[in-house]
């Protein structure tokens, strides 16, 4: 096939964009709460539920969002782990072949976050990270305590979400079993003038893909569409025999 019905084809595919994603962490407000109710003991836990109670004016949103909502404005990058395999090698003669033995350990989760004065990611993961282990009282807490269940990783479509739409969703990972493991606030300079950002670490224990979605539509004819547009006047057939 020559380089010119390749170029047509390709002319005419939509590409998957890395900046078109959300992260959505589902029940974290579960965990918040459960640090509130710490600050009404007598116990260690209270230095925990203390921390909460002094972040709790830069943990609210001004606009009344919720907590996982103000995490997913929040949002800068993530890199979603990879779901690895190790082997083993068995040797025959003069050769070795390898063979499945177990899921590899998944690797810890990366994400970043814009830092804002209300809604703010840095008090949230500090209040969450606390959960996990207070290093002012040496706890570390029941596991059941600080992971959330689940976290999706949401893929959109070209039509951008927009307030009170829905977007078309392209596919949805989901990780499980997350918790902060650090949580780094980065440099602070004179010399800056940079929006602070807030580096997480997330252990997960797993993430697999739930949908992958297409688009379907239909292709316009030859001859009807605009006469400056090449795409719809060539006599060119593409991939499958389609008319492009």
């Amino acid at each position: 096939m020559a380089n010119i019905f390749q170029t047509a084809a390709i002319k005419s595919k939509t590409p998957r964009m890395s900046h078109r994603f959300s992260l959505q962490f589902d029940g974290l407000q579960n965990i918040m709460a459960l640090a509130a109710r710490r600050a009404d003991t007598y116990t260690y836990n209270a230095i925990t539920g203390n921390r909460y109670t002094q972040l709790l004016q830069a943990i609210n949103d001004e606009t009344g969002r919720s907590i996982s909502e103000s995490l997913e404005l929040s949002l800068l990058s993530v890199s979603l782990p990879s779901n690895e395999m190790e082997t083993v090698e068995i040797s025959r003669f003069h050769d070795t072949v390898k063979h499945i033995s177990k899921f590899s350990s998944i690797p810890d989760m990366e994400v970043s976050f814009y830092d804002y004065i209300s809604g703010s990611a840095s008090a949230i993961m500090s209040v969450w990270h606390g959960m996990v282990g207070d290093r002012r009282t040496g706890t570390i807490s029941y596991k059941k305590e600080y992971i959330l269940p689940l976290a999706r990783l949401i893929e959109y479509g070209p039509t951008a979400p927009g307030e009170g739409t829905t977007p078309q969703k392209l596919a949805e990972h989901a990780i499980v079993n997350l918790y902060p493991k650090s949580v780094n606030l980065g440099e602070h300079s004179y010399e800056s003038a940079e929006v602070r950002k807030v580096m997480v670490t997330f252990a997960i224990d797993n993430v697999f893909p739930l949908y992958y979605n297409g688009v379907d539509y239909a292709m316009p004819t030859a001859g009807t569409g605009p006469t400056t547009n090449p795409l719809y006047n060539s006599s060119l057939t593409g991939i499958g025999g389609q008319t492009i």
